[in-house]
């Protein structure tokens, strides 16, 4: 009998432990695998831009990537639609916590470009008018790797959906032809940095048509998978994106590590936190309390009968909380205690609801009592559908009412126009906004009025040319128009009275000195002037024989630099011409006429290295060792030193660069298109300047643009007037000021550009630019200051 108890105490006691055994796993069941390793990352996303074109998933990006990061167990820091402060901001708070040891990640949706091959992302608020101010106006993605670097963890991750269009490439107008600045750049990042980019180098990405872009959609699917290790999860990305694509976009990743990468182990339990929409926020729900482990049961004696449904239940009856009542309907969905567990659950998800609508009033009161605009959105934002959202929205309604009456009082009260537009400004479609109208044009109306007439009082051309630029379209436009004619042509008569006198007082000296040099003076000059044909008999009866050629456009005549290289010019005559082109930008408008009321000789060629050389003493080109080539990497300023030391020779010439009117007027000799002849025959440019081409089946020659280059001046076609390479082979400096409105209000006769300003104009063109750029109306206007491959110059002499 003895033998049998025991053999029951050790049959009781194995099943007992076997039922708590069974009910400890059951408990630790909800238990997720701690990670052993410490894990930042830095989650950027920028698509509000304000100066460049916006993006519309960059937020939405982020804010995923952010919520999905925090699931898998890393400390985020995280910013939508930052600033360059704000960024650089976040970069080295990053930076700091890294430092302290860990797994650090990078991701970053938005704009992203390339310079020079460094890689920059964009803050929302930068306006990059030129290449040249990327590294103060954007973001280097070198910033975050040196952080990173800095740090010495073993392992870094940096991802980079920014592989965009360059959205300022349009503006960068010196650089337009040069390169194409779309993509990103390839990093070598050191061992232990991995970085993976949307797109390959070099290429762009899509944004995607949903809420995420194509790249970080398949990207957030990718790392929720357990037991995937990196190198396999960005094949597996890789194919994804490619399929969705078309086979367009492939994303790429550089660099290496010592070590394996999981987003998610197999024991890990991955968050299943909902991701909201952009435009909707629920209540953060109450945290569920965790089930306490089990105490360990009393043995059961050998005469009771053992029942672990019973057991169990009076375990889960003690600790009574919503998760014990749930494992036991997960262990016994139809056990004898079902009813009584449905009803704590229920129990317990009515307290949980009430406690939410307790804490949703809380905030409505908070809102009540502060009653400001803020408050109420403040709410809204985090009970967009609460049973008060209709009141707070119209809480909101009325503070606004209460504002703009406010702003509209202001405005009448200062009765100025930029008080009314400071209010249109807030309120485009308000209650005044009809009347604030009304209010700045009757001020604007008074100012035109007053400034007329101060004009008529004044009665300058001055005067009327400022009225213009005011009012453009006012309504004394036309007087001011037909009072500036009147003074362009006194100026006209003005003009051709004093030449006529310089005429004069030039042929009465050659007939007192009576000498070659004198009377051929005079021919250069005034080569059809009115004692031209006196002054041919006198060099006739001096022994000298003069050609009709002399006094036909294209003559030529030369000058004798040191050393004894020459520099050869075409006579230019004196005519009318009509200057501008409807097919270019505004600054080419109005298309008006323009009388050169006296020729000129304009050099034939642009001013080559070897007669730089003999003239300067240096050679300052990029593309050297080609003295016939033109010279280049010469601003204005070291034109304006050539100019100064060929008038120093006193070789019986004045030279100085040429007006504007002069170099378009000279450029298009005699004709009226956008070029002066064939272009391909007459210029190097794009198509054309380099040195190899490339066949490719079935399609014409291409270039390799990266060994376009200058060439030789003269070996191109002229045009009619014998001037070669007025289209391409290097921009040409001009003497005027440049003003983009230039043309609206410019004298008709010889005008010489704005009075002052900070950009000189230069004119025809370069090797790198394709055939836009070589119109004979085109005009630029950059810094007198300037050096660059494609700037050079050409000089007149009268």
């Amino acid at each position: 009998m003895k033998r049998k108890s025991t053999i029951l105490i050790l049959i009781a006691l194995t099943f007992n432990s076997t039922i708590f055994a069974q009910t400890d796993r059951q408990l630790e069941r909800e238990k997720p695998s701690a990670q052993t390793e410490k894990r930042i990352a830095l989650v950027i996303g920028n698509g509000a831009y304000q100066k460049a074109k916006p993006l519309l998933n960059p937020a939405n990006d982020a804010a995923d990537m952010a919520q999905t990061l925090k699931d898998l167990g890393f400390e985020v820091l995280s910013g939508v639609n930052q600033n360059k402060r704000q960024m650089e901001t976040l970069i080295r708070e990053f930076g700091a916590k890294l430092a302290s040891g860990g797994t650090g990640l990078f991701y970053y949706a938005g704009h992203g470009i390339q310079v020079g091959g460094e890689n920059y992302i964009v803050p929302i608020d930068a306006d990059i008018p030129d290449e040249d101010e990327v590294a103060y106006l954007a973001v280097p993605i070198s910033l975050v790797l040196t952080k990173m670097t800095t740090a010495k963890n073993d392992l870094n991750i940096v991802i980079l959906d920014a592989c965009r269009n360059n959205p300022f490439a349009r503006s960068w107008r010196s650089f337009r032809d040069s390169s194409n600045n779309d993509g990103l750049a390839k990093i070598s990042p050191p061992t232990g940095t991995l970085v993976l980019y949307a797109t390959e180098p070099g290429k762009v990405a899509s944004d995607g048509a949903g809420r995420n872009g194509l790249f970080t959609e398949a990207l957030l699917k990718q790392m929720k998978k357990p037991n995937l290790e990196y190198d396999q999860m960005v094949k597996a990305l890789s194919t994804d994106v490619w399929q969705k694509s078309n086979k367009q976009q492939l994303p790429w990743k550089e660099g290496n590590s010592l070590q394996d990468f999981y987003f998610v182990k197999a024991d890990a339990k991955i968050s299943t936190t909902k991701t909201q929409p952009a435009n909707e926020t629920e209540p953060t729900p109450l945290p569920m309390p965790k089930p306490t482990p089990l105490p360990t049961p009393t043995p059961v004696s050998v005469a009771q009968n053992i029942d672990a449904e019973e057991i169990y239940w009076q375990e889960i009856s003690n600790r009574d909380t919503r998760s014990g009542y749930e494992l036991y309907l997960a262990e016994y969905q139809n056990g004898r205690y079902a009813v009584q567990a449905n009803n704590k659950i229920k129990q317990f998800k009515q307290d949980e609801l009430q406690k939410q609508k307790d804490i949703e009033r809380s905030k409505w009161r908070e809102a009540q009592n502060q009653n400001t605009r803020e408050s109420y959105n403040s709410y809204l934002t985090a009970y967009p559908n609460g049973e008060f959202a209709a009141d707070a929205r119209l809480g909101v309604k009325a503070l606004d009412s209460k504002a703009e009456q406010t702003k509209w009082l202001e405005a009448n009260s200062i009765n100025s126009k930029d008080a009314y537009k400071s209010y249109l400004a807030l309120y485009p479609k308000g209650e005044f906004a009809a009347s604030a109208g009304s209010k700045i044009r009757e001020i604007e109306n008074k100012e035109e009025q007053t400034k007329w007439d101060e004009v008529q009082f004044l009665n300058r051309k001055s005067a009327y040319q400022s009225y213009l630029s005011a009012y453009p379209n006012g309504k004394n436009a036309a007087s001011a128009k037909q009072k500036i004619k009147e003074f362009d042509e006194e100026e006209a008569r003005k003009l051709k009275e004093q030449e006529k006198a310089k005429e004069k007082a030039k042929w009465e000296e050659a007939e007192r000195l009576k000498t070659v040099v004198e009377y051929k003076g005079y021919l250069s000059i005034y080569p059809n002037g009115e004692f031209a044909s006196l002054a041919r008999l006198r060099l006739r009866d001096l022994g000298e024989v003069v050609t009709i050629a002399n006094r036909t456009a294209g003559a030529i005549s030369k000058a004798t630099l040191p050393g004894g290289v020459e520099m050869s010019f075409a006579y230019i005559p004196a005519g009318d011409f009509m200057m501008g082109s409807t097919n270019g930008s505004d600054d080419e408008k109005p298309v008006h006429k323009v009388t050169i009321s006296q020729g000129f000789f304009m050099g034939r060629t642009e001013v080559t290295q070897a007669q730089w050389q003999a003239v300067m003493g240096n050679n300052p080109s990029d593309f050297k060792n080609c003295p016939n080539c033109p010279v280049e990497q010469v601003s204005w300023d070291d034109a304006q030193s050539f100019v100064s030391k060929l008038n120093a020779q006193n070789d019986g010439f004045k030279y100085r660069l040429p007006s504007e009117a002069e170099w378009e007027y000279a450029a298009r000799a005699g004709t009226t298109g956008d070029y002066a002849g064939n272009l391909d025959a007459m210029a190097w440019y794009y198509e054309n300047a380099g040195d190899q081409r490339l066949s490719g089946e079935g399609s014409a020659d291409k270039l390799k643009s990266n060994n376009n280059r200058t060439h030789d001046v003269a070996t191109k076609q002229p045009n009619a007037w014998g001037l070669y390479d007025m289209h391409g082979n290097v921009w040409e400096w001009c003497q005027d000021w440049y003003a983009d409105s230039y043309y609206a209000n410019s004298p008709s006769v010889n005008p010489t550009g704005a009075t002052s300003g900070s950009v000189r104009v230069r004119r025809g063109g370069g090797w790198g630019g394709g055939a836009v750029y070589l119109r004979s109306a085109l005009r630029f206007g950059v810094s007198p200051s300037l050096r660059g491959g494609s700037l050079g110059f050409r000089v007149v002499r009268y």
